[in-house]
């Protein structure tokens, strides 16, 4: 077997043995007997990876002091070298921009700053193409993979309790099947480039910092969520996780979560001033998954009973929608499997370029009924342009020839229907276009009253 194809096993600790240890110990201890196999792992099957050391001047040693997973995001990266108190040299590394002589907090003076482009920012614009993924891809039994080679550190299949978990930075590790139950936190835990299928959390915790983590597995016919059970979870931020949410008594607050994957089941739990973003669009494919990602946050807060963000939702799964039929091989692609001839194929691609076309008839029309206010608009505007014809046209009434007022007025009792006979059309033309005009008024004005009566609207 080639060195590509092994997998670099983790060290093998008790996990008890790891939580029991402080944030400063926990790292020092990762530092020397973990994160050295991870950089070699790194360098060898992560493409490009050498070639990004060596054009940032990234060293082993700078990987290893601030860890592996702070330079794979997609976070700015600034390392100074700064002057504590007047006294004191030391490196701190930030996401934030100073200037050289620069104060910022706790005194500290900018005497040096060295800038990184992260690994995946470096890649995108050298390659012009999406960087590879840090996920895990290969399990057998605790044994969790990422990069087809790199066995994450188990610290889960245990249970810690009355633990303080603050500044400890947990990155390729397994969490699953871990307890959490009644531990405190002060400062951002952060959690990156792992796994925590079947999570369980009991009891406050607030600040967690997660990013490129699977809570879940879509894929497994097991069911594996991230249990919260009992408490206030606030100030969570999730950036391209997989997450399927079981919160029972639960409050969630102030979440920040921006991906593809997320679901959610709640008994008595609220959901509190959260954000909800799906990711950036880089490929076709992205869009399908958005829409799904916003269908179920609709869906978490119709049944909050929270209409005006089920509402916001529903309008972009909508959106997204309407995008993925412009991408038929990409997003629907079991409908072109179906047809096998070639006309087949090319008479579902024209389907859905119609329903392109109609989603986006009803997008401008009146936001698929979440923004009726279009419809006022657009009936304000339909109202001027039919003015315009019974003005200037040759064959216009005479009180409406030139006559800009009286031709608005017309156009206004027409399109309203209220037509109250004293100005009239004498050709069969204008005839035809004023009944043509009040049609429309009886549409529009049907779709503005269906839109503001939309809050009893089930999502």
């Amino acid at each position: 077997m080639s060195e590509v194809a092994k997998i670099v096993h983790a060290p093998k600790v008790d996990p008890r043995i790891l939580w029991q240890m402080s944030a400063e110990d926990f790292t020092a201890w990762r530092k020397e007997h973990d994160y050295p196999r991870i950089i070699s792992v790194l360098k060898h099957r992560l493409s490009e990876f050498e070639t990004w050391m060596e054009d940032q001047v990234v060293s082993d040693e700078l990987l290893i002091q601030y860890s592996p997973s702070t330079f794979l995001k997609e976070d700015p990266i600034f390392i100074y070298k700064v002057l504590h108190d007047n006294k004191e040299e030391k490196d701190i590394l930030l996401s934030k921009k100073y200037a050289i002589n620069q104060n910022f907090f706790h005194n500290n003076l900018v005497k040096q700053r060295k800038d990184v482009v992260p690994y995946p920012i470096w890649y995108r614009h050298k390659f012009k193409k999406r960087p590879p993924g840090v996920s895990v891809n290969q399990r057998s039994g605790r044994s969790h993979v990422i990069l087809s080679g790199l066995e994450l550190l188990d610290v889960g299949n245990c249970q810690i309790s009355h633990l303080f978990l603050g500044h400890r930075k947990l990155d390729f590790v397994n969490m699953s099947d871990l307890i959490i139950n009644n531990c405190f936190n002060n400062a951002s835990l952060e959690l990156s480039f792992s796994s925590a299928y079947n999570l369980t959390i009991q009891g406050d915790l607030p600040f967690l910092d997660a990013y490129q983590t699977s809570f879940a597995e879509w894929i497994s016919t097991k069911a594996s969520n991230l249990k919260l059970l009992n408490g206030t979870f606030q100030r969570w931020r999730f950036i391209d996780c997989d997450i399927n949410v079981f919160a029972d008594n639960a409050v969630i607050q102030l979440w920040e979560v921006v991906g593809e994957y997320f679901d959610a089941t709640i008994t008595s739990t609220d959901v509190r001033d959260c954000t909800f973003k799906s990711s950036p669009i880089h490929y076709p494919i992205q869009l399908g998954r958005a829409k799904v990602y916003h269908a179920n946050i609709k869906r978490l807060f119709s049944q909050l009973g929270k209409k005006g963000e089920a509402s916001k939702h529903y309008y972009l799964e909508k959106a997204y929608e309407r995008k993925t039929f412009l991408h038929v091989r990409e997003n629907h692609r079991e409908a072109l499997l179906r047809k096998q001839s070639k006309l087949g194929k090319a008479l579902v691609r024209l389907a859905f370029r119609f329903q392109y076309v109609q989603s986006a008839f009803l997008n401008l029309l009146w936001g698929y009924g979440e923004r009726p206010a279009r419809v006022f608009a657009i009936s304000i505007a339909t109202i001027f342009l039919f003015a315009l014809a019974y003005c200037y046209l040759p064959d216009a009434s005479g009180h409406t020839y030139h006559k800009f007022a009286n031709a608005l007025y017309y156009s206004m009792v027409t399109f309203t229907t209220l037509g109250y006979g004293d100005i009239s059309q004498t050709t069969a033309g204008l005839k035809l276009l004023s009944g043509f005009e009040a049609l429309l008024g009886m549409s529009f004005w049907g779709i503005l009253i269906a839109g503001f009566t939309n809050n009893a609207k089930d999502y």
